[in-house]
């Protein structure tokens, strides 16, 4: 038998081509030996079925089939199904081996999740080719052996580590509707005396940003605390208008342009945690891990200008 491609080959060779629905319906029809069977697989009336089948025969200038009770190929339409079903399979094997058989089951923290990650999902899974399932969760940490995923994004407080993708840069923020210091009223004063929101009861991020400006950390007893659950709270209560939030500039990305948050000064702090991709030990090496790590920081790089430790080398 002949390759299946000789016959894409000899026609290609001609003037014309045949419809592609047409050798479609050929090949349906021939596999089913019936009309109204390729007609219900392709999803098309009977009547296209027959026409499809009536316009090949007319390029060819063969008839393809016997008409009667029983639908059978000619000598002609038997040298075509031997062709075009060994090129239909290769098709549909090339069209297969383009799309991943499972899907990645990622677990994103929350406010990565929400304020990065999901808004860009399907482009991600456009440009990398994967299929993921994404979990938004409230806890940064992961366990591949109690928990039914395949990598997951953490947020690690020490600098450097395998596959970070985004080093967090804190700013402070505020709605253009809080009230900004009184004429003459210095930072720290205007500071004391504000509504001061942190993702957490430790104050952490509160104190980097407070020795970045060189001001006294003893600020975060004299201010009116706002302790939320999570970044993503503590960046919703300051686009409400409720107060000073210290969150990642990653995160506040849409509210700075749109000008429902406003950033204070242009202290930027990195105190070196970062977000890092992790995997499940099976996926080291593989073409899924390197394409979403790849695509995570490329695509952060274009958004925030960092480049990832290992992509540097």
């Amino acid at each position: 038998m002949s390759h299946p491609y000789e016959f894409f080959s000899r026609i290609m060779r001609t003037q014309s081509l045949p419809s592609l629905k047409a050798l479609q319906a050929f090949e349906a029809v021939a596999r089913h030996g019936s009309f109204s069977r390729a007609a219900e697989e392709l999803f098309v009336s009977q009547g296209a079925i027959s026409k499809q089948i009536r316009s090949l025969e007319a390029h060819f200038q063969l008839s393809l089939f016997h008409r009667g009770a029983q639908v059978s190929l000619t000598p002609a339409g038997a040298r075509l199904f031997d062709q075009l079903s060994g090129a239909f399979s290769q098709i549909q094997q090339a069209c297969q081996s383009m799309v991943p058989t499972e899907k990645l089951a990622l677990k994103v923290p929350m406010t990565f999740a929400d304020r990065w990650f999901i808004p860009l999902l399907r482009q991600c899974e456009q440009e990398t080719g994967l299929r993921l399932s994404v979990t938004s969760a409230w806890k940064y940490e992961i366990d591949f052996r109690r928990e039914q995923f395949d990598m997951a994004i953490i947020f690690n407080d020490e600098p450097g580590g395998d596959h970070s993708v985004y080093t967090e840069t804190l700013i402070c923020v505020k709605s253009p509707h809080y009230p900004g210091p009184r004429p003459g009223e210095s930072t720290a004063d205007w500071l004391a005396h504000a509504h001061l929101i942190s993702p957490s009861r430790i104050f952490n991020d509160w104190d980097r940003y407070l020795d970045a400006l060189s001001l006294p950390r003893a600020i975060v007893q004299q201010a009116s605390m706002i302790a939320t659950d999570s970044m993503l709270s503590a960046i919703q209560a300051a686009s409400h208008g409720q107060g000073l939030a210290v969150v990642d500039k990653l995160f506040v990305q849409e509210e700075l342009q749109n000008g429902r948050l406003e950033q204070i000064d242009p202290t930027e702090v990195q105190p070196g945690g970062h977000y890092q991709l992790c995997f499940a030990s099976h996926w080291k090496g593989t073409r899924e891990l390197d394409s979403l790590y790849r695509w995570m920081v490329e695509t952060l790089e274009r958004q925030t200008g960092q480049t990832a430790p290992e992509m540097a080398r």
